[in-house]
């Protein structure tokens, strides 16, 4: 049961960033509250599956690009899952 408080914390914190970066002008679109407290909990299911990837090349500051892409690949396949979630570029 500890581990419910710091997972609710973080999809709180991560619904919220997803709101503020709606509203500024980067090309990320959320309908509202309830597609951003979705997309947050799709976001850190498909980090958790796809995590061990990115951190094996985060071991080394040669691979941390390849490691950058990876996390980039991850955002727009939760905002691709998400109907409401967009993103304008791509």
């Amino acid at each position: 049961m500890a581990w419910l408080i710091p997972l609710l914390v973080t999809l709180v914190v991560v619904t919220l960033s997803l709101l503020i970066i709606s509203k500024l002008p980067l090309g990320v679109e959320v309908d509202s509250l309830p597609i951003a407290f979705v997309s947050a909990i799709v976001f850190g299911i498909l980090n958790a599956l796809l995590s061990p990837l990115v951190n094996f090349f985060k071991w080394t500051i040669l691979l941390f690009p390849i490691a950058l892409v990876l996390n980039v690949i991850i955002f727009g396949l939760s905002a691709k899952l998400v109907e409401g979630f967009r993103l304008k570029w791509g």
